[in-house]
């Protein structure tokens, strides 16, 4: 094989908790980090920032809590700017016997999370997408709570004429 198409097929590899290959980024961007960086600073995992400018070996940002629309820039003051560095990510592709290690930064664009990463979370404003049923029980519970003002919060549902949701309950579990 030529060394062309090995790089090519390289880039192609996924797997989970691997930022791609290739991000396409841009100043302003909502992103979550993938990895625990400084717990003192807050860089802990799925925690949300907003790039605020970006180099060769570094990204600048700054936490969404320290986002203020006041004072006319998209997030914090450049000295509460934080670099996040490109790091090493090892992954093992299924059915073969050696491991890739990409250096690549640990964000990916997070205008929307999940259930699971929203817990633990308090948001000012919160979209719902109920068009298909939550797959595990207290999954829709955890979702509805994150919100700090209900009237903030809003629920998209089906096309259907009653809106209702299943309610997820393995009897096995239950005492």
């Amino acid at each position: 094989m030529r060394a062309e198409a090995i790089s090519d097929y390289l880039t192609l590899l996924r797997s989970n908790g691997i930022p791609n290959h290739c991000l396409n980024l841009k100043v302003g961007a909502v992103c979550t980090i993938m990895r625990n960086l400084s717990i003192d600073k807050g860089l802990v995992k799925n925690a949300r920032v907003i790039i605020q400018a970006m180099h060769r070996h570094s990204i600048q940002v700054s936490l969404c809590s320290d986002y203020s629309p006041n004072n006319g820039s998209i997030g914090a003051q450049q000295d509460t700017w934080v670099p996040i560095p490109r790091i090493l990510f090892e992954f093992n592709p299924g059915y073969v016997p050696w491991t890739i290690e990409r250096r690549q930064f640990p964000l990916r664009l997070a205008y929307a999370v999940t259930y699971n990463s929203c817990q633990g979370l308090t948001l000012d404003r919160v979209v719902i997408d109920i068009r298909v049923d939550p797959f595990a029980h207290g999954q829709l519970y955890t979702a509805l709570t994150r919100v700090r003002n209900r009237s903030h919060c809003r629920v998209l549902f089906g096309e259907k004429e009653k809106a209702t949701v299943k309610n997820i309950v393995y009897k096995s579990l239950l005492l």
